[in-house]
């Protein structure tokens, strides 16, 4: 699965997901991940399977850095804010056919 956000072409891995947000790992390039943005769309391959979801940002938390890029790597945390009763359904079906449950 993977988050797209607004005014980015970047796709990022999801690493945590809920009916309440999600959290991801990026390397940083200087340009101010989800501060520009508010919206953000899921995907499961290529489908768009979640668009236009409105988002504030939780955390941005620097967890290390890349051995390659000598540049930080670190993780978002996102909070969904006013999902409509569809972006619900649709987030719900996404994290079942496609996260693995927490053992």
């Amino acid at each position: 699965m993977f988050v797209t956000l607004e005014r980015s072409f970047q796709k990022n891995q999801i690493d945590d997901i809920s009916m309440s947000g999600l959290s991801f790992y990026y390397v940083e390039n200087g340009y101010a991940i989800g501060k520009r943005s508010r919206y953000l769309k899921l995907q499961a391959g290529e489908r768009h399977i979640v668009n236009r979801i409105r988002f504030t940002v939780a955390s941005d938390t620097n967890v290390g850095e890349s051995m390659f890029q000598k540049s930080k790597i670190r993780r978002l945390s996102l909070h969904f804010e006013g999902l409509t009763f569809r972006q619900k359904r649709q987030i719900k079906n996404l994290i079942r056919r496609n996260a693995i449950e927490a053992t």
